[in-house]
């Protein structure tokens, strides 16, 4: 260490001298020299160009294979020989240094006369030792660094021990360069590869056309010219620079990889995932390559199984036919006849080149569009690839072929939403004729889109497909007249109610259809029903009460609720009750409160309750009193009030000198009092609900519905919402989905939105 720090030859000589000593003090001054650098060099030199007599030219030629200096630092081509014979010695020190010397020396281009597959097992045996080596501290990370160099085996990508990963690789190994040739002669042989995180692409010379085909790569052929300008163009922009081969430490994993291979010889470039312009150019300009050459990709194996003579033909037609619509036109036919045996990989590139082409519309024909659909038809599952295949081919001109992409997408598709994304591209036009179309599928299908896309043009179609022939259309289509809410259904939809012949299916789905619709005279209808003999007659019945918004409505489902609360029924009716809403289901539960049934009164309480409606407050206490539904009671009036009741050290006390005190005051002075109890900062105060002050605390309300803490706060805020609208969107729990809060929330502020504008106005 003192000799290192002195500045001056002889100790640098005397450093050279050391290297001769025992491994402890050779290792030592090895380091050193290391250390200290270029100005070692010509002391270096030296020892490596006398004869080899010991351990010191080894452990020179290891030194100068650390030192960054130059060509000048490297160790002469001269001692290659010397260096292959302590390769091949007993000696496991000598041999370690003499692989780490030679394997920066075949890195850099110098001739060594010893195989590079030799050098990698001796770094091998240094890296993963199965034997005693002296110094092994001082030679085990230069191997390592070495293999990966020598190697390109890239950190963070591999997983396998360098062992396992020898045994499969050692055979076909080609080693690594820092920079290679290529000259018109061997272009022709080049390889470009590129791997990063989603594809792995390999460019191939034409004279490699005929190469077996790689089934864990995109491979595709290059001209001589072609390999030629990507190369100029990749060494242009960077590649083999410092940039670009040796990445600057970012402690991330070098997950992608650039490689260059030529005459038994390979050149890497290598980034981690994170953005890394110097190898992101490089990478986009091998990608630009591959995609122009997509057309390589679709190849059928069983049709055309020689590679060479595929490409070398395709080429011929290609040049032969410079135009690029008829081009476009056959990659679309060649994708439709290889679909089956393409990868998903390569099935994702031939999409986004379809669906990229300027010219996408005039590529399809009627003959195209169905056998596109005879693929998806085929296909093993339906996913997103065999939706834009379904898409593809209902652009496609002729009217048979987007009828059988309805029909098709009815029949494969999960769920509406691959119909929903035909109808989306054949356009609202086709949609209304398709309601007339002689595919029951289809007609149904086109009924749901109606009723999703509410298009209003296909009322009168709607009502004429009441008489529809199939049942299942009927039915589709006096649903749909509810969800549309068709004033003018209402009087075909009693008709069909009150009709003898009317199936029973048909009859149901009407009774629930003419309560979305309402108007005069569909209570008295909906009553009568309910009186039916048969109990699904009488369910759906009530589910038609349980859609219509009329008060005379909502005190038959209380009266229904009251009569027996656990049942079917009274389930049922407490369900639709809930969806009404607090201005309809609050009065007709109210008037129920003087049941002299207990358990039935307490059930109607509780859901009062689920309100947050402040005139059962007395109730819930009085449950808690009485030591019954406690749990049910206390979480009720935690939302009403806002504060903590089960945490109350005795909650009926408690209550009764709170509501003593707080009775006479509005739910938003509680909220704000609650607030402030659990320290949640609010920005609500007084003068927000002041007469007149309209929707002004709203957007701050919509705010602690989304995050107000703890979840009672949420609870109360919906009930303060929906007095302050006098809207309601819907009640709210303790647990209520935090997607359902945003969503009510945005509807908030949309009113808010709307009323702000109108006060501007």
């Amino acid at each position: 260490q003192v000799l290192a720090a002195v500045p001056v030859e002889a100790a640098r000589q005397r450093l050279c001298e050391l290297l001769s000593r025992e491994p402890s003090i050779a290792g030592a001054a090895c380091q050193s020299l290391v250390q200290i650098g270029v100005p070692a060099v010509p002391q270096l030199q030296k020892v490596v160009a006398a004869p080899p007599i010991d351990r010191a030219m080894p452990y020179a030629a290891f030194a100068l294979a650390q030192i960054d200096g130059g060509p000048e630092a490297m160790p002469p081509a001269a001692s290659a020989t010397a260096l292959a014979s302590y390769l091949r010695a007993n000696d496991s020190l000598a041999r370690s240094l003499a692989a780490v010397a030679l394997a920066e020396m075949s890195y850099r281009g110098i001739s060594v006369p010893v195989k590079d597959a030799d050098i990698v097992a001796a770094l091998i045996d240094i890296a993963e030792p199965q034997a005693f080596i002296a110094n092994l501290e001082l030679v085990r990370r230069p191997a390592e660094t070495k293999l990966r160099q020598l190697t390109g085996r890239v950190a963070g990508r591999e997983t396998l021990p360098w062992r396992e990963w020898w045994k499969a690789g050692g055979a076909s190994f080609t080693g690594m360069r820092a920079n290679i040739v290529v000259d018109e002669k061997s272009v022709g042989s080049a390889q470009v590869l590129l791997r990063d995180d989603v594809r792995a692409i390999r460019l191939l010379g034409e004279e490699l056309a005929d190469l077996p085909v790689r089934a864990d790569m995109l491979d595709y052929i290059l001209t001589r010219e072609q390999m030629q300008t990507l190369v100029a163009e990749l060494q242009r922009r960077g590649f083999l620079t410092a940039a670009a081969a040796t990445p600057t430490g970012t402690g991330l994993p070098l997950v992608r990889q650039l490689q260059l291979q030529i005459q038994g010889a390979r050149a890497q470039a290598a980034a981690a995932a994170v953005p890394t312009p110097a190898f992101d150019v490089l990478a986009d300009l091998v990608i630009q390559t591959a995609d122009h050459e997509l057309w390589q990709q679709l190849r059928n194996p069983v049709d055309e199984p020689d590679r060479g003579a595929f490409w070398r033909a395709e080429c011929k037609w290609l040049a032969a036919n410079p135009d690029a619509k008829e081009q476009a036109r056959r990659f679309l036919r060649r994708v439709i006849k290889s679909w089956s045996l393409m990868g998903v990989q390569q099935r994702g590139l031939a999409l986004s080149r379809i669906l990229g082409a300027p010219n996408r519309t005039d590529l399809l024909g009627e003959e195209d569009g169905l056998a596109l659909l005879d693929v998806v038809r085929k296909a093993t599952k339906f996913g997103d690839q065999e939706q834009i295949l379904l898409e593809l081919a209902a652009s496609s001109p002729g009217d048979k072929v987007w009828r059988e992409a309805v029909d098709v997408a009815v029949k494969l598709g999960q769920g509406n939403k691959p119909v929903e994304r035909v109808f989306g591209v054949l356009g609202a036009d086709r949609v209304l004729v398709a309601l007339g179309d002689t595919r029951n599928d289809v007609r149904r299908a086109a009924i749901d889109e109606i009723v999703r896309s509410r298009d209003m043009r296909a009322e009168a179609t709607i009502l004429k497909l009441f008489d529809d022939a199939e049942p299942s259309v009927r039915i589709a289509a006096v649903s749909a007249a509810g969800a549309l809410g068709l004033a003018s259904a209402r009087v075909p939809l009693i008709d069909r109610i009150v009709a003898d012949d009317t199936p029973a299916p048909v009859r149901r789905e009407a009774l629930r259809a003419l309560g979305k619709v309402g108007g005069e005279g569909v209570f008295g209808v909906l009553q009568r029903a309910f009186g039916a003999p048969v109990a699904e007659d009488r369910e759906a019945a009530m589910r038609g009460l349980g859609e219509l918004r009329d008060p005379r409505a909502a005190g038959l489902l209380a009266d229904i609720f009251a009569s027996g609360p656990n049942t079917n029924t009274g389930l049922l009716a407490r369900f639709y009750l809930q969806r009404m809403g607090h201005k309809l289901a609050v009065p007709a539960l109210r008037s129920q409160l003087a049941n002299n049934n207990p358990a039935v009164r307490t059930q109607v309480v509780l859901l009062l309750g689920s309100y947050q409606d402040p005139s059962v407050i007395p109730d819930l206490v009085a449950l808690l009193r009485q030591d019954k539904d406690t749990l049910a009671a206390a979480t009720l009036l935690s939302c009403t009030i806002g504060l903590d009741v089960a945490g109350l050290e005795d909650r009926v006390v408690a209550m009764d000198r709170w509501y003593r005190a707080h009775r006479e005051e509005s739910q938003w002075q509680w909220l704000i009092q609650a607030c402030k109890v659990v320290d949640f900062k609010t920005s609500l105060e007084p003068a927000q609900f002041a007469p007149g002050a309209g929707m002004q605390p709203v957007p701050e309300l919509a705010r602690i519905l989304v995050s107000g803490d703890p979840g009672r706060l949420r609870v109360l805020a919906a009930a303060v919402l929906r007095s302050v609208t006098d809207e309601d969107l819907g009640l709210v729990e303790i647990g209520t989905q935090q997607e359902i809060l945003d969503g009510m929330a945005a509807r908030y502020r949309v009113m808010y939105e709307a009323w702000r504008t109108a006060q501007n106005r």
